[in-house]
C-alpha cells in the first residue's frame, strides 16, 4: 500500500477454499506481506449487515483490491470463498491483524490478491459475535428493514419480484407474500399494483435479542398509491406514520425478516 492510501506491514491470511472466522491459515504461496501497491481507485466501501456480503471480482498476480467496512469491538469477521486467495485485515489504525476478531469499533480495510497467475473469485464476508455465534445486533436489524422498505417497489409492483421476497424474508413473512391469495397473487389477479413516494424510518423505538426471534420496533413513514383497474383506489392510499415490530430469524446462516406487526 502507498502512503496516499494505507501503510504495508505484515501477517498474511491465506484462504484455500474454505471458512473460518479468527485463525489465519498461512500458506507458502502467499508473501508474508503485501508485494506491491494498494490503488485508490481498487478501493470499494461495502456495508456488511446482518445479512452479510457477496463480493465477486478478478484478480491477477500483483494486484490488489481493498474492501473498507465498518467493525466494532469484540465482533469477528466470517468469510467462506472456493477460490485460492490472499487476504489481509487491518484495523482502523492500520495495524494488521493475526485474527478475524475486532479489538475497536473503526474502519477496518480488507485486502485481497492471488498468490499466483490470474484468477476470477467469490467471496462472502459476514459479521459474527466474538464466540462465531451469529448474532443480530441492532444496526443491522435496522439495516435489514431498510433494505426491505426500499424493495417495496419492485416486490408489489411489477416486475413482482418474489427473489426479493426470499433474499429479504422468511418463515411467516414470506408465505403470506408468497402464497396462493398472498400478497402478491392478490395484487397479480386483481391487476393491481403499488406506488410508493416514500417508506423510510422515522424513529428506532427499541431492540430486543432476548427472545428467539430478535425485535425492533419502530415508527414508520409511508406515502403510497395502490392503483387498480379503474385507477387509483384512494380509500387504501395515502400517507401515514405508524409504529410496527419486526421479528428476526435466522435462514441458512442469514438474519431475515421472519414477520411484521402493526402496533396499537
Amino acid at each position: 500500500m502507498n502512503k496516499n492510501n494505507f501503510t504495508s506491514l505484515a501477517i498474511l491470511l491465506f484462504l484455500t477454499g474454505c471458512s473460518s472466522t479468527s485463525i489465519p491459515i498461512v500458506n507458502r504461496q502467499c508473501p508474508s506481506q503485501p508485494q506491491g501497491t494498494l490503488e485508490s481507485e481498487n478501493v470499494q466501501k461495502v456495508e456488511i449487515d446482518g445479512q452479510g456480503i457477496d463480493i465477486s471480482g478478478k484478480l491477477k498476480f500483483g494486484q490488489y483490491l481493498g474492501y473498507i467496512f465498518e467493525g466494532k469491538s469484540d465482533r469477528v469477521l466470517k468469510y467462506d470463498t472456493p477460490n485460492d486467495i490472499c487476504l489481509w485485515l487491518y484495523d482502523p489504525e492500520m495495524n494488521l491483524l493475526e485474527t478475524f476478531q475486532f479489538k475497536q469499533n473503526g474502519i477496518y480495510t480488507l485486502q485481497v490478491s492471488t498468490p499466483q497467475g490470474s484468477t476470477s473469485f467469490d467471496l462472502s464476508l459476514s459479521i459474527a459475535g466474538k464466540g462465531g455465534e451469529i448474532i443480530l445486533y441492532e444496526d443491522d436489524a435496522i439495516a435489514i428493514v431498510n433494505k426491505w422498505l426500499a424493495s417495496k417497489s419492485s416486490i408489489f409492483s411489477p416486475p413482482f419480484d418474489e427473489s426479493l421476497v426470499s433474499q429479504l424474508t422468511t418463515g411467516e413473512r414470506y408465505q403470506d407474500i408468497t402464497k396462493p391469495n398472498g400478497s402478491i397473487d392478490w395484487l397479480r389477479r386483481n391487476n393491481s399494483y403499488y406506488k410508493y413516494r416514500a417508506s423510510e424510518i422515522k424513529k428506532v423505538i427499541s431492540f430486543s435479542d432476548s427472545s428467539q426471534y430478535p425485535e425492533l420496533k419502530i415508527t414508520i413513514y409511508e406515502d403510497l398509491t395502490l392503483y387498480g383497474p379503474r385507477g387509483i383506489d384512494y380509500e387504501n392510499s395515502g400517507s401515514s406514520t405508524r409504529d410496527y415490530i419486526y421479528y428476526f430469524a435466522l435462514d441458512n446462516g442469514i438474519w431475515k425478516i421472519y414477520d411484521a406487526k402493526l402496533l396499537d
